[in-house]
């Protein structure tokens, strides 16, 4: 999208309306759908599960935290950078990435 319609602003609206989009498509068709976005507004929330209703493929369930750390997890074995968004403002981000690569 960005690449045909270059803006300042970014995607917006427009990228969620389009992921509900192909996402409702996909789950028609008996497909699986991961969609990772923010989801800041509870009009967000409520938009992905319209598209599950929609699909009538609803019932999602949260897994449980031993769930979560019982899955198979294999620790990284190359040299990579790890961010903590939490402590790390955008800008000493970006500072970071730069230093790491400076492509």
């Amino acid at each position: 999208m960005l690449r045909a319609e270059p803006s300042r602003s970014g995607v917006g609206a427009l990228g969620y309306v389009l992921g509900y989009a192909l996402a409702g498509d996909h789950l028609r068709q008996g497909w699986s759908v991961v969609a990772d976005s923010v989801n800041p507004l509870p009009v967000t929330r409520e938009a992905w599960r319209d598209v599950a209703l929609s699909a009538g493929v609803p019932g999602h369930t949260q897994p449980t935290w031993a769930e979560i750390v019982g899955h198979d997890y294999a620790p990284w074995d190359a040299e990579h950078l790890v961010l903590d968004m939490a402590t790390t403002t955008p800008q000493a981000a970006v500072a970071l990435i730069r230093a790491a690569d400076p492509r």
